[in-house]
């Protein structure tokens, strides 16, 4: 899956996140699977890096 090849086709909608204390990019997340007519979407595929991971 390509991120951005599927944000322009409109299929999903990437967020990265960012640790504001450091500026460092801290993992990402996304909607999915967005359904315009049905106004749905699936939330979901966020993942985060291993020094951000159980850090609360």
């Amino acid at each position: 899956m390509n991120t951005i090849s599927d944000k322009n086709k409109g299929i999903c909608y990437s967020f990265i996140i960012i640790d504001k204390a450091n500026s460092k990019i801290a993992g990402s997340t996304r909607y999915g699977y967005l359904n315009e007519s049905s106004l749905k979407s699936e939330i979901g595929w966020t993942w985060y890096g291993t020094d951000f991971q159980g850090t609360g």
